[in-house]
């Protein structure tokens, strides 16, 4: 079953269905990371949503794919942290502390680096926190 299609169920329905069965992310996340075509940043796409609480969803479906998958939604990820007020932001503190340091450090220095081109004072503080969390150390940052 395409993805568009499967969406379009209520069951699968991450952007609208704030109560989707575990089991039915699990799936949807199996047929998401089978289909490499798919651009997962314009795929889980925030503004999509009906409520903040569905960004969950998108939260559930990452934890769900294989490590190496994962690294296709670290815009996603870091999107999340833009506010630590949104319903997903300490999940996904916890869950960005998951992953190796070694793996992380990159993309921790790429979206700081967006962050302090925007001007975006709370996302760095908050990507800051991130970096207390995993307790690096000495990065070099701006």
């Amino acid at each position: 079953m395409l993805i568009e299609k499967m969406i379009t169920e209520a069951r699968f329905d991450i952007f609208t269905n704030a109560q989707i069965k575990e089991s039915d992310i699990k799936y949807l996340a199996k047929k998401l990371e089978e289909e490499q075509r798919i651009n997962l940043t314009e795929f889980l796409d925030m503004t999509k949503c009906s409520t903040k609480s569905c960004w969950k969803n998108f939260l559930s479906v990452i934890k769900h794919f294989s490590y190496r998958n994962r690294f296709r939604c670290m815009d996603v990820l870091f999107t999340f942290l833009q506010d630590a007020n949104w319903p997903v932001y300490d999940d996904t503190v916890d869950f960005l502390c998951s992953f190796d340091e070694a793996d992380i450090l990159s993309y921790i220095g790429l979206y700081l680096e967006k962050a302090h081109e925007r001007k975006d004072e709370i996302w760095e503080e908050n990507i800051y926190h991130l970096i207390n969390r995993l307790g690096v150390e000495a990065l070099n940052l701006p």
